[in-house]
């Protein structure tokens, strides 16, 4: 398992990459993430809001264990604000696994279900093999999110009753002031 993880400030620089395989495991993804949403010695409190991560781990075949790796590692990544899974096979399981980890459910720093994990802007699910049943497990956290602006789901297997669902969560968002045609998709 291979991917990038940035930390977005002035100057977007990549501050570090996730490797793990079955032989040699240089870090976990959790604990890269908790290291890099600590702030660096020096680094004002006030200045921390600007320092966001985005985790890309497009074009890698994420297997269960992978999604279950990424899931703990949402419990620590509180500055994370995009997350790119583009092309990396998830089907409905593995989507309904990352949807109950966006609201931490399941963890051992579970919440109570009604509040998501992290503030993700930005989450892209493009080219995967998600169906209606993995829109659904979604669901969850398009009702609860305050903060996603932009969401893909393109390329993938979703029919008009996953589509109706994901409209149906967004819509019955209490944070979403957009009425019908207008939603953050």
């Amino acid at each position: 398992l291979t991917g990038k993880i940035r930390r977005h400030d002035d100057d977007d620089m990549s501050i570090g990459s996730a490797m793990t395989s079955e032989s040699k495991v240089r870090t976990t993804l959790k604990e890269l993430l908790r290291d890099q949403s600590q702030l660096p010695p020096g680094v004002n409190p006030g200045d921390a809001s600007r320092k966001t991560l985005l985790l890309d781990l497009s074009h890698t075949r994420l297997h269960h264990i992978h999604v279950m790796e990424l899931v703990q590692a949402l419990q620590t990544a509180t500055t994370l604000q995009t997350l790119i899974l583009e092309n990396c096979k998830l089907n409905d399981n593995e989507i309904e696994v990352i949807g109950k980890g966006l609201m931490g459910m399941g963890g051992a720093a579970s919440t109570d279900g009604r509040h998501p994990l992290v503030s993700l802007v930005r989450l892209s699910l493009r080219s995967n093999k998600i169906g209606n049943r993995g829109c659904v497990g979604l669901c969850s956290f398009f009702r609860a999110t305050s903060t996603l602006r932009e969401l893909d789901l393109s390329k993938n297997q979703i029919g008009s009753k996953g589509g109706s669902s994901i409209l149906h969560a967004f819509r019955d968002n209490p944070h979403n002031n957009v009425n019908g045609a207008g939603l953050p998709i």
